[in-house]
């Protein structure tokens, strides 16, 4: 509806963000929306006072409030898909390891693979931070793309690896974009309790282990409004670990315990693990013919 509302200033929309109230979990009264050029902002603002759902709504451009040192931020803010690896929208996003679409999520190949091709992005469209933060409906269809990729797997004789870490990043390309790792183990591994162990000695912290499928109101109620890792193992028990204020955590965290637990520890740093053009595309299109006839769409 609000691509539809614009219509008629002749701009592209190229990313329309809503955000909701951390309180009440409820959308706030108003949208961002992201056009091609300033001149097809300006076209688009003299819509304000038009009707939308039978209301009159302002149309205004975007104020950025800077402060000392602040310059950097503002700028990211002014231009909000520019730096984040995960926006569709985004021109420098990496399309070429797109391997499904749906209508609110998107499975990728991971940039820098543990376990090539078996090791996925299962992600959000829109831009939101993180598990918490998604409508109901993009959890379904998220929770689809893993079941689908679970059964890919199986078929394949893995077992599926999935870990959210959900951090405030600041200045770290797509940090707060909801991303899960979806990464592919031998059965013969037994990677669960190997897993457990390497996350307790690398990060010197206890994770809380959930015995059933987690949900997001069990997720809500062990981590609040706070930063978390959340895990989930090949018998689909969950660890999760609330990052208290003023704890760190190193970002790295689960990939270098699971790296380490499948006995690939080399494989730790996904910067050591590009590939090129070629691999990638290689790597796409073996996935995609495995994966054809589990695919959402």
């Amino acid at each position: 509806e609000i691509v539809a509302f614009f219509k008629p200033s002749g701009g592209t929309i190229v990313d329309v963000r809503r955000r909701r109230d951390p309180g009440s979990g409820n959308w706030k009264g108003f949208a961002l929306v992201q056009f091609e050029t300033a001149e097809q902002m300006e076209a688009a603002c003299k819509l304000d006072g038009s009707q939308l759902q039978g209301r009159p709504i302002s149309v205004n451009p975007a104020q950025v409030h800077t402060g000392p040192g602040d310059g950097q931020r503002a700028q990211r803010e002014a231009n909000p898909i520019a730096d984040c690896w995960f926006c569709l929208s985004n021109p420098n996003a990496a399309l070429n390891l797109v391997a499904s679409v749906a209508s609110e999520c998107y499975l990728a190949l991971d940039k820098g693979p543990i376990n090539s091709p078996f090791h996925l992005l299962a992600v959000p469209i829109d831009h939101l931070s993180c598990t918490l933060d998604l409508k109901d409906s993009t959890f379904a269809e998220l929770e689809r793309y893993m079941g689908a990729v679970a059964a890919c797997f199986a078929s394949q004789g893995l077992d599926l690896v999935m870990f959210e870490r959900y951090l405030k990043l600041k200045g770290r390309e797509g940090g707060n974009h909801c991303h899960w790792n979806l990464v592919g183990v031998a059965k013969d591994q037994n990677v669960g309790p190997k897993l457990k162990e390497a996350l307790s000695e690398g990060s010197g912290f206890a994770f809380r282990e959930m015995k059933t499928k987690l949900n997001r109101e069990d997720l809500r109620e062990i981590v609040g409004d706070m930063e978390y890792v959340l895990v989930t193992l090949p018998d689909g028990s969950s660890l999760v670990h609330p990052i208290m204020r003023g704890e760190r955590v190193p970002f790295n965290l689960v990939r270098e315990a699971l790296a380490k637990s499948m006995g690939c520890p080399e494989r730790a740093d996904w910067k050591q693990c590009r590939q090129t053009d070629d691999q990638e595309a290689n790597a796409v299109a073996k996935f995609k013919a495995i994966f054809g006839q589990f695919d959402l769409m």
